[in-house]
């Protein structure tokens, strides 16, 4: 998984006027690998011949649609400084119609966002605190998305599916991966696929019928304290989408305020 794949998904702070989106490394799960693989961490990497075939087509999938839609249910764990796991649940809707149109409605226990993006630029309202952003961004998807992690640390929900190569973002930096069979979510038989990289762990099902998609991921934070788990299950996916257009203009409050994003290398300070 790359980096768009979080735990606490735009987790924000509010900061003298500033909204700053506070970003957890992000990856996969699920490996019981044998000791050592620490030492490992330079040698070429070990996956199943047919979890990568999957993955694969399941990127294919995402990549030739030229639009889509998606609704996923989502629960995470927050460690508390006693090391005690609290469990918060959510969901989010996501609108894709490539190359350069995005929309993703996100709500959990703790928060409420929606992000616009329209091959011009980004915006992001946060709602319970009533304030936006929005910032110019590059004309496709995938430049947009990379833009906003590395200037203002600001990763979507599951972003991985809405790249123009799903099965790229996803599979780098994998070092190890399995095959775990056929397994079921929500009465629809999926392969289960288990993968490893270095901060994290992640586990995926993919349907066995059509269309290929991932029914069900879930993330491990094998170097954050406690092992913080994040899981989606993908309940509705629409590859016939009607957008008119208007969906992906943004719809900000009137009384909203209006607030710049903190940049990446001044949050680090």
């Amino acid at each position: 998984m790359s980096r768009h794949w979080k735990h606490r998904l735009w987790s924000p702070r509010l900061a003298t006027g500033v909204l700053l989106i506070a970003v957890t490394a992000l990856l996969p799960m699920g490996l019981a690998m044998a000791a050592g693989q620490e030492k490992s961490a330079e040698r070429s990497p070990v996956i199943d011949k047919q979890a990568d075939a999957l993955v694969r087509k399941m990127g294919d999938t995402l990549r030739k649609a030229k639009a889509f839609k998606l609704h996923a249910e989502i629960t995470f764990d927050d460690v508390l400084p006693s090391g005690q796991k609290i469990q918060y649940a959510g969901a989010m809707q996501a609108f894709v119609r490539r190359p350069d149109r995005l929309y993703v409605a996100y709500q959990d226990d703790l928060t409420a966002k929606e992000f616009w993006y329209d091959g011009k630029s980004a915006t992001l309202v946060d709602l319970p605190h009533n304030v936006y952003s929005s910032v110019k961004a590059a004309s496709r998807i995938d430049a947009a998305l990379d833009g906003l992690v590395t200037e203002y640390g600001l990763s979507l929900p599951l972003a991985d599916l809405a790249y123009n190569k799903p099965y790229e973002a996803m599979m780098k930096d994998v070092r190890y991966g399995i095959d775990l069979g056929t397994h079921d979510v929500g009465g629809i038989a999926c392969r289960h696929l288990a993968f490893m990289q270095r901060n994290s762990d992640w586990q995926i099902w993919i349907e066995e019928g059509s269309p290929v998609v991932p029914r069900k991921v879930v993330i491990t934070y094998k170097t954050l304290p406690g092992a913080p788990q994040y899981t989606a299950i993908f309940t509705g996916w629409d590859f016939g989408p009607k957008f008119s257009g208007a969906e992906f203009k943004p719809i900000v409050p009137k009384d909203a305020r209006k607030i710049a994003f903190i940049q990446a290398k001044e949050a680090g300070r």
